[in-house]
């Protein structure tokens, strides 16, 4: 999260685009695609829950945190379902830092075009 915050920071403006306010997910997948500024937007607000909501959704650090402390909890080994879990949870993760890599590079790119 500490480093989509330094990328979002650094971001060139000509990148940055005013924010829709708009909280459809669908709608700002499709927005975040033709911006990397929008891509790590998108991505942090799927590693970090959103708490100004009444009910916010766990987000992927909070998935984790929770079967983290299960698993720390139970007196007995994990079962098959904690291991699927985390194959399924490090999936996404995986994905997500796939996302944040393509975004740095192209912040990059736009970096290097401007010099």
């Amino acid at each position: 999260v500490d480093r989509i915050d330094d990328l979002l920071r650094n971001a060139p403006e000509e990148v940055e685009t005013p924010h829709t306010g708009r909280r459809d997910r669908r709608r700002r997948v499709a927005e975040a695609e033709a911006n990397p500024v929008h891509e790590l937007e998108e991505v942090r607000a799927q590693l970090v829950t959103d708490n100004s909501d009444s009910y916010p959704p766990p987000m992927l650090q909070s998935q984790i945190s929770y079967l983290r402390s299960m698993v720390m909890a139970a007196d007995q080994h994990p079962g098959n379902q904690a291991y699927d879990r985390l194959d399924v949870l490090r999936s996404e993760y995986e994905t997500l830092l796939r996302r944040v890599n393509m975004a740095e590079e192209t912040l990059r790119e736009v970096g290097t075009h401007q010099e």
